[in-house]
């Protein structure tokens, strides 16, 4: 079986419609039907910046397409 991780990063939960369908991806409603589909197994991460910015400081790509757009972590 094969895994694979998908990180989302969201400056804040402002309900777009990308963010509301990996919410429900990240929710487990989706990921056991993948499984079952495709036996693929799915593990996300979703990180909110109005939550923490520990994830966004962690992340260098992250972190530097945020300094890139002249956004502060």
């Amino acid at each position: 079986m094969q895994k694979v991780e998908i990180s989302y990063y969201c400056l804040c939960d402002d309900e777009n419609i990308e963010l509301e369908i990996f919410k429900c991806f990240h929710q487990n409603m989706l990921k056991k039907e993948h499984l079952d589909y495709s036996n693929v197994e799915v593990e996300t991460q979703l990180y909110i910046k109005s939550d923490s910015e520990i994830p966004f400081l962690e992340n260098k790509l992250v972190h530097a397409e945020l300094e890139a757009k002249g956004l502060k972590v």
